[in-house]
């Protein structure tokens, strides 16, 4: 009985044992990836596969030399320094370092230099560096500006690789390879304007149809738009709110890049309150395939307010009002690891009452600013076979109020320098865009 509780004794000992190391482990590498996360760039150091070479990649702060670093954008101070040193005997050739999964772009200017052969967008070549050279080359590193950015581009962490072979004394040739990650975070100003004006202005059967157009157009700063919200009170006519109010968004390009007809934007951006008069509009950049929009552009809103008959009796009495408008518009932009919000108001007063605009208004564009004339210029002198030559044309229909049916008609193109005015062209083929209609 005593062998058995001593064997029972002897696996749990085991078993408690198992368990402690694997226990052990765990807390060791949950350590491990807490420190990756807390400060463990700074714990790298310049050594490399060979003694005799070292290679660090760090910026710095005051004299203390740091691998991670936080810039505002066009700060002429982000300076990446690279050190490359061949300790002793020997010599290094085939140098190059190559900047990886970077969220910056390098000055490719070399100026004059012993050591760097060339610069490029992402990479530097080195001359051959003999013993007992140490050379320390600043780099200027600006933020990537495109019209898309990956979603972590305002802060995250770089691969910088030497690659090199080095000669000792005895001409054996050993491969060098090295790569220190950087931290490379980004803040920026960013200011926003406002404006706005009335579109349209129509009394139609007992009602009154106002239209006004809000702008929002981001004037410094180029980090992602997260989101921007617009706020403001509608437009009372006397003491009389509107009945409806459609929000129609004419293109969203500053907050999302979308234009046109690949804006997409339907009842679920904005609300209307009845009682308090409240509209509240949201657009948000949306991440697409891993990247957001970080180009240049406006958000163009139209809000079309319907009033009653009391409002249309108010104003056939007054015949013109003067309207309080107060525009409150909210960007909210990622800043390296944090989000900022940028807050700007419009406060003005215009005069309604007199007719503006209709209540359906078109506007027709080619799509294409020239066209190859070679086809064209065969069917004037061949009367056998016809060549086509397709174009585009975008109608951009505004209809404040429906009917019962919608029909639109176009008159033939006419093409500059023909003396008559003959329909050569006819339409293949109309799309219409079903979430264009709110």
């Amino acid at each position: 009985m005593s062998k058995i509780l001593s064997k029972i004794i002897a696996t749990c000992l085991v078993i408690m044992m198992l368990l402690t190391n694997v226990l052990i482990i765990g807390v060791y590498f949950a350590g491990k990836v807490i420190a990756i996360e807390d400060g463990s760039l700074e714990m790298q150091d310049s050594t490399t596969n060979h003694q005799n070479v070292e290679f660090d990649a760090y910026f710095k702060e005051g004299e203390t030399e740091k691998h991670t670093s936080v810039f505002e954008v066009g700060d002429s101070n982000a300076i990446l320094y690279l050190k490359l040193n061949v300790k002793k005997e020997g010599y290094l050739k085939n140098a190059k370092v190559t900047l990886e999964n970077a969220n910056y772009e390098i000055n490719t200017d070399i100026g004059e230099s012993q050591i760097v052969q060339e610069i490029s967008e992402n990479q530097i070549l080195y001359k051959q560096i003999g013993g007992g050279v140490e050379t320390i080359r600043p780099l200027e590193i600006r933020k990537k500006q495109s019209e898309r950015s990956g979603v972590d581009e305002t802060g995250k962490e770089s691969n910088i690789k030497l690659e090199a072979t080095y000669i000792d004394n005895d001409g054996n040739e050993i491969v060098i390879e090295k790569t220190v990650q950087i931290h490379v975070g980004w803040t920026d100003e960013n200011k926003i304007a406002i404006t706005e004006e009335v579109e349209k202005y129509i009394k139609n059967e007992n009602e009154i149809i106002l239209q006004n157009k809000i702008e929002i157009e981001r004037t410094e700063g180029i980090l992602a738009v997260e989101k921007t919200e617009i706020e403001l009170d509608a437009i009372k006519i006397g003491e009389y709110y509107p009945e409806t109010v459609e929000v129609i968004g004419n293109n969203t390009k500053g907050t999302n890049g979308r234009e046109d007809e690949k804006v997409e934007f339907n009842q679920n951006n904005y609300s209307y309150n009845r009682q308090t008069g409240k509209i509240n509009i949201q657009i948000q950049n949306q991440e697409e395939n891993g990247s957001v929009w970080t180009g240049n552009g406006k958000d163009s809103i139209s809000i079309l307010s319907t009033y009653g008959q009391e409002a249309y009796e108010y104003m056939e009495t007054k015949g013109q009002e003067e309207i309080a408008l107060k525009i409150t518009a909210k960007m909210q932009i990622k800043n390296h690891q944090e989000t900022i919000e940028t807050v700007e108001t419009l406060e003005k007063t215009e005069t309604i009452g007199n007719v503006q605009g209709k209540i359906i208004e078109e506007n027709i564009k080619t799509q294409e600013t020239e066209i190859n004339k070679g086809k064209i210029y065969a069917n004037s002198i061949n009367s056998g076979n016809n060549y086509e030559t397709e174009y585009n044309i975008k109608w951009k229909t505004n209809i404040s109020k429906l009917g019962e049916t919608i029909k639109l008609e176009s008159n033939p193109d006419v093409f500059v320098g023909l003396n008559e005015q003959t329909n050569i062209a006819y339409y293949k083929k109309t799309t219409v865009e079903e979430s264009n209609f709110l």
